[in-house]
């Protein structure tokens, strides 16, 4: 069965005083972290990591976060994305990667042959009926990802700009925008979005190149900006040095220049503001580095575009 998991901001949000829409906001993009740096390091494909974060933001568009155990709610998630993406991994694999991401402040190791470890997967195994109830069994999920390589070579744009709008793409997982906007809008605001960064001239013609794909500027601004707040929240990577205490006012998107500026495509971009767009970091290193969960997941290469078909008629 195949739902309707499209709502407005409002409609996402209405429930929850500033106070707790504040830390719902925290509890998803750190979970999403967690499941996205689990999902690397169990190789598994950047399809399958976003269907498992898509499910879990699912879950929890329909239940609290006071409810269920985030963690475990995320591993049953990343458990049943690999079966629906058919690219699984055993249970055993999974709990032994999240535990160990989970408790790596603390340095504890969990014994899998342990009752305690026994425990955990008859835990996640329960679980999985939860979610699956949840989210209605409807398994259904279509991401940016298709819709972005078919937009970027229509355009005749560059791997450059492919590479940063897949980047951006990642990390509007860390937000509700795939509860807001059909995939093709995402994939569309993320090249949007990589043109400014890059300053990279998009094709004019007749008319807009995003009429063409059938998207609305206001929607594009509207997921820009969302895609932006990740990076302008405090402690984020707003600025190389992490300062938590940037207090610069907010831009829209659309007041980014446009120049030419190529970037290499093995680069992973420094997120611009809304404002002008910051230099790239010359001293980032281990040391000084934000937290996991503030980095963007920009790490995901983009696949190959050059044999993507283009068509005449996008889908809707």
């Amino acid at each position: 069965m195949e739902c309707d998991w499209y709502f407005t901001k409002e409609e996402l949000t209405k429930n929850f005083s500033p106070e707790e829409l504040k830390a719902e906001i925290a509890l998803r993009r750190n979970t999403c972290a967690f499941l996205q740096e689990a999902g690397m390091k169990l190789g598994l494909p950047q399809l399958t990591i976003a269907t498992a974060i898509v499910f879990f933001h699912r879950f929890y568009s329909c239940r609290r976060f006071s409810e269920y155990d985030r963690y475990v709610i995320a591993t049953t998630c990343l458990f049943l994305a690999g079966k629906v993406e058919e690219t699984p991994k055993k249970l055993r694999d999974i709990i032994k990667v999240t535990d160990e991401l989970r408790n790596k402040d603390t340095g504890k190791k969990l014994d899998l042959d342990s009752p305690e470890g026994w425990a955990i997967r008859d835990k996640i195994l329960t679980h999985e009926l939860i979610v699956l109830q949840t989210v209605a069994f409807d398994m259904t999920i279509e991401h940016p990802y298709k819709y972005l390589l078919m937009y970027v070579k229509q355009i005749q744009g560059n791997r450059n700009l492919a590479q940063v709008a897949w980047n951006f793409v990642n990390d509007s997982l860390r937000t509700t925008l795939c509860m807001q906007f059909k995939p093709q809008l995402i994939a569309a605001a993320a090249i949007y979005l990589a043109s400014k960064f890059l300053k990279y001239q998009l094709p004019e013609g007749p008319k807009p190149w995003w009429e063409v794909f059938s998207a609305r500027i206001e929607d594009l601004e509207e997921i820009s900006n969302q895609i932006l707040d990740l990076y302008e929240s405090p402690g984020s990577v707003n600025s190389p040095s992490g300062n938590a205490n940037n207090t610069s006012p907010p831009t829209a998107a659309s007041n980014i220049p446009l120049q030419p500026q190529p970037l290499p495509p093995s680069s992973s971009p420094v997120p611009p503001t809304r404002g002008e767009v910051p230099p790239p970091p010359t001293n980032a290193s281990p040391s000084n580095a934000p937290p996991p969960e503030q980095v963007p997941q920009t790490n995901e290469p983009a696949p190959p575009f050059d044999d993507i078909p283009i068509t005449n008629e996008l889908s809707a």
